[in-house]
């Protein structure tokens, strides 16, 4: 499918808005504003920017046995991260979704939306603009947010590296496994973990 003369229409929004939670829409318009801007910013492909941060967390609130079965049913790719962690799928799986409701399937939306929250080294544009977005929609208010913002105007490169020190610290806060495409990135761009404890 060519996405170049496809943008989101009312029914992908009305689809989207039936899936989710009217908290999670109202985080998604956020991240689709934000990920609009920095595609401008940075001359991304907007529609697919756009179509990229539309369904990123359409499956975000699905039970997670929910999504570990249906990643099973439909074949799909399924990691031992994936499988201690379900509610990594949700982006995978709204890969899925998109295509087999509308038809559409594009490797740069299908990256993007599938490895928004981990990351991955080597991430395109448009994967490395949601990835950003998703962190500094106009929703967010953690502390870090406001230098965030106006650094993903200034270098989206170092922007992608700060919002991951970000995951990093609340990850390691919270005591959990941190993800091995994270790790990878993480080893991309310099940043030191302790990888033996880290690693999965």
């Amino acid at each position: 499918m060519v996405f170049s003369q496809c943008c989101v229409t009312p029914e992908m929004e009305a689809y989207v808005a039936s899936q989710v939670s009217e908290f999670r829409f109202k985080h998604i318009q956020g991240v689709r504003q934000s990920a609009q801007s920095l595609a401008k910013r940075w001359q991304a492909p907007a529609d697919k920017t756009d179509l990229a941060a539309l369904f990123h967390d359409v499956a975000r609130e699905w039970p997670l046995a929910r999504l570990l079965a249906y990643a099973r049913e439909k074949g799909m790719s399924i990691r031992p991260q994936d499988e201690k962690y379900p509610i990594l799928l949700h982006g995978a799986v709204a890969v899925h979704l998109l295509e087999q409701t509308f038809g559409l399937r594009d490797e740069e939306v299908a990256e993007a939306m599938r490895v928004h929250t981990t990351g991955f080294p080597g991430m395109g544009l448009v994967a490395k603009i949601l990835f950003v977005a998703d962190a500094i929609e106009p929703g967010r208010s953690h502390i870090e947010v406001t230098r965030l913002r106006m650094l993903a105007d200034k270098d989206l490169e170092q922007a992608v590296t700060e919002v991951l020190k970000e995951q990093l610290a609340y990850i390691r806060k919270r005591e959990a496994d941190i993800d091995p495409w994270t790790l990878e990135l993480a080893t991309e761009r310099g940043i030191q973990t302790h990888r033996d404890k880290d690693r999965c």
